[in-house]
């Protein structure tokens, strides 16, 4: 995050240089770039309130069952059932939180050109006969399916059927904010 905040401080100097607006090309880019800094450092700010917030829920509850426990007094079932619903509020909130994280550090380790960018990924059955385009098939699935589940919207542009079953090859087009960081390093070959 430090080295997110220097970066905007640079830009914003720049920007305020005379000369930085000449270059309508490059000051678009770099506008861009510091609009999408100032949101992701935004994002991180309500990420750690959001954590505080729940830190400090977190421990009420606890202080709060502390207090039941060293008392011992008869509890009526309705005080339980809300201290249970916090609780149960508690896991879902701390669950809704890590996957915001997540996803915040994905976005983070592609920071290099092109990866927010949608992708176009092929795929060919090459040498093996009937198997090789089953596998094909089965690749050409798999990745229609990871795009859907992972948010992106997936477009087959190409597909050619094999002469018995599977496919010779095809190519699809996936859409959505870093399709291509998700995807860059899927390339290979199966050996035997």
């Amino acid at each position: 995050m430090a080295a997110q905040e220097r970066k905007i401080i640079v830009i914003e100097k720049q920007m305020e240089n005379g000369d930085f607006w000449q270059d309508h090309e490059l000051a678009g880019k770099m506008s861009k770039e510091l609009a999408e800094l100032k949101e992701a450092r935004e994002k991180w700010k309500e990420i750690n309130e959001t954590a505080e917030l729940l830190k400090m829920e977190m421990d009420g509850i606890q202080k709060s069952e502390s207090a039941k426990n060293d008392s011992n007094p008869p509890t009526s079932l309705c005080v339980r059932g809300e201290e249970e619903e916090k609780g149960r509020k508690l896991e879902k909130d701390l669950k809704a939180l890590e996957k915001e994280i997540i996803k915040e550090e994905r976005q983070t380790f592609f920071d290099f050109p092109y990866a927010k960018n949608n992708a176009l990924l092929s795929i060919y059955a090459g040498a093996g006969g009937t198997e090789a385009q089953d596998w094909a098939q089965m690749l050409l699935r798999m990745y229609q399916r990871y795009g859907e589940r992972a948010g992106f919207k997936v477009k087959t542009l190409h597909i050619h059927a094999g002469q018995e079953a599977g496919i010779k090859n095809a190519t699809l087009e996936i859409k959505g904010h870093y399709a291509y960081g998700f995807l860059k390093n899927e390339t290979g070959r199966i050996k035997n």
